[in-house]
C-alpha cells in the first residue's frame, strides 16, 4: 500500500524543506500551487513515510527555533489505499464535443452522436 506525508509549513520555509527532501533520499514531491508550505512526498510503504517524517520534522523543530515567530508545522501520513493507476487515469477522458459535425472519444467511453455528427475515436496515451 502506497503511503502520503504531508508537511505544511512556513511558505518562507519551501525552498529549504524542498532541498533537505531530495538530500534525505527523497526522489520526488508535490508542491502545492494553491497551498504554499504544503509539501506532499508519496512512499510505497509506512516505514519510508515515517523515516521521512522523522528527519524532516528535526528539520522543521531546527528551523522554528530559527523563526520562532513562525507559525507551527504540521504533518500527517495517511494511506493512499489499493489504487489501480494503470486504469484510474482513464477516469479523466471523456467524450468531446467539438462541432455540431464532430466529437472525439476514448474507445472506452461511449457516446452517442447527432445526426450527421462523426465520431473520432483517439485513446490518450504517454507522450
Amino acid at each position: 500500500m502506497e503511503y502520503v506525508l504531508t508537511l505544511q509549513f512556513d511558505p518562507a520555509w519551501n525552498e529549504a524543506v524542498a532541498n533537505r527532501c531530495f538530500e534525505i533520499g527523497v526522489r520526488a514531491i508535490e508542491e502545492s500551487v494553491e497551498d504554499e508550505g504544503c509539501l506532499k512526498i508519496y512512499t510505497d510503504d509506512e516505514r519510508s513515510a515515517r523515516t521521512y517524517a522523522r528527519h524532516l520534522e528535526g528539520y522543521l523543530a531546527a528551523l522554528a527555533e530559527l523563526w520562532p515567530d513562525a507559525p507551527p508545522y504540521q504533518s500527517r501520513i495517511e494511506p493512499l489505499g489499493d489504487v489501480n493507476w494503470a486504469e484510474a487515469w482513464k477516469a479523466h477522458f471523456h467524450p468531446i464535443v467539438i462541432s455540431e459535425r464532430l466529437a472525439i472519444r476514448p474507445s472506452w467511453e461511449t457516446f452517442d452522436p447527432a445526426p450527421g455528427q462523426q465520431v473520432l475515436i483517439v485513446d490518450p496515451q504517454m507522450a
